[in-house]
Parts: C-alpha cells; sequence; structure tokens
C-alpha cells in the first residue's frame, strides 16, 4: 500500500501513513523535518525517521514536482539526496508527469547535473524502485537480473551495484546498537561503552537489563530478555522485560525458544513473543530473536511470520552466544524477503568488519548489533572508504 505523506504536508502526515501500514509513502521528503544534526555534525535520526528506514519503507520522490509544491527549494537542495545518503529506500518519480512536463529520465539528469549525483547513486534508486515493486519476489528479482544488470555475452560477469555506495562512516553509525552483554562485563565497562558509544555518534546501546537504570548520554538504551538461551517461561520473559521497560530501557531484544521453532510449534513461538509484546507495549521497541543460525530456512520463514503476527517491531539473526554461529547474509536476505518493508531487520553476532557490516545492509538489515563498533567504522578511513 502506498500513502500520499510528508510533501505539503509534514511529520504527522507521515505518523497516519505508517500507522496504518503504509509499505510505500508518496513523496516522505518532510523526513528530513525528523533529522537533526549534532554539535560534530554528524545526523541523529527521530523516532519517525529510523522507523521508516529501520522498516524499510520506500520513498517514492519526485524532484520537479516538489519544487512545485514548494516541499523543495533546488534540486540541488533537495532532501532526496540527503535521504540516500543516510540510507532511506529512496526511488526517484515523476508524479504527474504532463503537469510536471517531466520524464523519469530528466529527473534523473537532474539529480545528477544539479545534485552532484553519481551513475551508482542512479543505479541505487533504481534497483530500489525494483525492490520495492507490487509484484511478486520472484518477478522482482528477474526485472533485476534480466533488464536492470544485464548479463550479456560481453558484461557476463557484471554485479548487481551495492544499496550501500552512498554511506559514510555517520551515516553507518546511526543503523548501531552499540553492545556489551559480557557475563563479566562491569558498571564501569558499561559507562565506557556509553562514551564510546556518543563519540561514535550511534543509535542506541544494549546492555545487560541488571545495568538498568543508565544514563546512556541521550543514546536509545536496548537490553535483552530471556538471554541468550530463550528456555523461560513466557511469564518470566514478560516481568522481565517489563521491568527494563520501568528502568529506562527503549527497546527489548527477546530471544525466542529455538527448541520449539526446530520441533515446528510455531504457534508456541507466537504466544511467547505475544506475552512479551502485550507487557511492552508501543512505543517501547521489541526485537525477536530467531537464532538463525540454527535454524533451517524453513524455520527462518516461520519464525519471522510468528514475530510478525505477535506485533513485534524487528527480527533479529542471534544473541552472539549461540555455538551454531551469528549472522549470515543469506539468513538476512531470507528475513527480508520474509517480512522486510513492515519489521526492521537486526543483524548481529560476529559482524566484525565494514565490509561484514555494509554486506548485512545490503542484504536487507535495517539494524545493526556491534560489540566492535570502531573497528567496523574505521574502516571506512583504513579503506579510503566505501
Amino acid at each position: 500500500m502506498t500513502v500520499h505523506a510528508g510533501e505539503a504536508a509534514g511529520r504527522d502526515s507521515m505518523d497516519e501513513a505508517v500507522d496504518v501500514g503504509a509499505l510505500r509513502l508518496g513523496h516522505g521528503v518532510r523526513l528530513v523535518d525528523d533529522i537533526r544534526h549534532d554539535d560534530d555534525g554528524a545526523p541523529v535520526l527521530g523516532r519517525l525517521a529510523h522507523w521508516v528506514r529501520d522498516r524499510g519503507i520506500a520513498l517514492e520522490v519526485c524532484p520537479t514536482s516538489n519544487l512545485q509544491t514548494g516541499a523543495a527549494a533546488s534540486i540541488a537542495e533537495h532532501p532526496v539526496t540527503t535521504l540516500l545518503r543516510l540510507g532511506f529506500a529512496v526511488t526517484v518519480n515523476t508524479d504527474n508527469r504532463l503537469q510536471s512536463r517531466t520524464g523519469l529520465s530528466r529527473e534523473l539528469h537532474l539529480l545528477v547535473t544539479e545534485a552532484g549525483w553519481t551513475l551508482d547513486d542512479v543505479r541505487t534508486v533504481t534497483l530500489t524502485a525494483a525492490r520495492h515493486a507490487f509484484v511478486h519476489a520472484d518477478e522482482r528479482q528477474d526485472l533485476i537480473d534480466r533488464v536492470i544488470v544485464p548479463r550479456s555475452r560481453t558484461d557476463r560477469n557484471r554485479k548487481a551495484p551495492r544499496m550501500t555506495q552512498s554511506l559514510d562512516a555517520a551515516a553507518l553509525a546511526q543503523f548501531v546498537d552499540h553492545t556489551l552483554l559480557k557475563p563479566e562485563a562491569t558498571r564501569a565497562d558499561v559507562e565506557a561503552l556509553v562514551t564510546e558509544g556518543a563519540s561514535l555518534g550511534v543509535y542506541s546501546v544494549c546492555v545487560s537489563p541488571s545495568f538498568l537504570p543508565l544514563d546512556a548520554q541521550g543514546l536509545k538504551i536496548a537490553t535483552v530478555c530471556g538471554f541468550p538461551s530463550g528456555k523461560h517461561h513466557s511469564d518470566v520473559k514478560a516481568a522481565e522485560a517489563a521491568r527494563s521497560v520501568a528502568d529506562g530501557a527503549d527497546e527489548v531484544d527477546m530471544v525466542i525458544d529455538v527448541g520449539a521453532a526446530k520441533e515446528g510449534r510455531f504457534a508456541d513461538v507466537q504466544a511467547d513473543i505475544a506475552a512479551v509484546r502485550a507487557a511492552t507495549p508501543a512505543p517501547v521497541v521489541l526485537k525477536v530473536i530467531i537464532e538463525s543460525a540454527a535454524l533451517s530456512d524453513h524455520e527462518i520463514v516461520e519464525v519471522c511470520r510468528a514475530a510478525e503476527a505477535a506485533g513485534a517491531d524487528f527480527v533479529k539473526t542471534s544473541t552472539g552466544f549461540h555455538p551454531a554461529g551469528g549472522a549470515s547474509v543469506h539468513a538476512v536476505e531470507i528475513m527480508n524477503a520474509t517480512v522486510g518493508g513492515r519489521l526492521g531487520i537486526k543483524a548481529s553476532g560476529g559482524i566484525r568488519t565494514t565490509a561484514d557490516a555494509l554486506a548485512m545492509i545490503e542484504a536487507g538489515a535495517t539494524r545493526l548489533g556491534l560489540s566492535g563498533t570502531a573497528a567496523v567504522l574505521g574502516g571506512f578511513e583504513a579503506d579510503g572508504g566505501y
């Protein structure tokens, strides 16, 4: 469903659109009103902007039309470039083609000549449009493979351009839950985590519930529930989550009973998640850790469906403590294909390099759980940019 919002009308119209389940926003350029910059110039996304980016909700941006309606002052200053650089699911459109006397080629040409877009930017928004088309997933992929990224005899090794081409360290930081969940962690360790997270410009810190309440220096606070095994009664998980919220948590990452999923008891998985959701109603963000490395592809799909049906906001790959392993591109792709655009997708566990992080975002991750955040963000300088 597409909802016209965020052009002449501002934030309230977009709030209403996402509340009714919009998968695409007609325009959405006023999201920049929900993005501020800190003292160092790093972008800080507000609640609505994060919600839209986390869920990969597509923005149908129409540059020339936006000039005519007063939503933008010029192509050079159009918010679409900022939104693209920050990793939003930007698409370029014409709106009323005859009224605006334009076409898609002209819109893209204007962005290249007046806003400094590159060929990679054009490819990125084209791929984003294909990936959010209202057709079945196999048809979307066929369109990408056969038309957008043609594999001709003279170009048979050509790969699709990366969706992360426009991200820099500051933008990537806003995807990050800066995490410390080691059993031996001390309060001094957590204080150092917060200080480092604030200096890096991350979105949140994720700590064990026993460290709450916590002065997070303006960062969001995430914690865990039923961690790391998930082998807790649902009412115990619900009580733990409710206590964490009372102690100041903004987000709760709960662990499912992986054994129930392995046995095919997906209704029980859904009921478990629903119990925690009931104890932590919105605006608390509920993420569901599924331990994707321990599940088959079919089980990943079914658990993601259960999480969505139970009212979760995110599905998350891993605790980082399971012997089967952490996040994988393959798992994130399955999760994205199942609930992407409706739920956020958090990749966590074993993401240690800039390339790892960007690969997860490319696969569909909208949040990253990182313990080595400084090293991941530092990869932009070490590798001369991505």
